[in-house]
């Protein structure tokens, strides 16, 4: 969802990228689900965010932990915070069909 994407943390990008959606029809409507295909998903999700913002050391890392605009319980806060009114429009709209 475009919700998850922004607040997603980023260091090589194979978290972003292993990011996957599905649509699948059920027998009364629809049913969605978002998840990541990387192993480190969810230690990643549920992390505290205490190393936010600083310098990332190694070889393979870039820029800061939890950089550019990552938060911690980013799946949750994606749906629940910021996509959960539009959210309740599409099923609202679906069911004035």
């Amino acid at each position: 969802m475009t919700y998850v994407a922004p607040i997603t943390p980023m260091d090589m990008s194979n978290l972003i990228n292993s990011q996957f959606r599905e649509l699948i029809p059920i027998p009364n409507g629809w049913t969605g689900r978002v998840g990541y295909t990387a192993n480190y998903a969810a230690y990643v999700n549920n992390a505290k965010g205490t190393l936010k913002g600083k310098e990332r050391t190694g070889k393979k890392s870039q820029g800061n932990y939890w950089d550019p605009h990552a938060e911690p319980d980013f799946i949750h806060k994606g749906f629940e915070r910021d996509g959960k009114e539009a959210i309740k429009q599409v099923i609202r709209d679906g069911y004035k069909i």
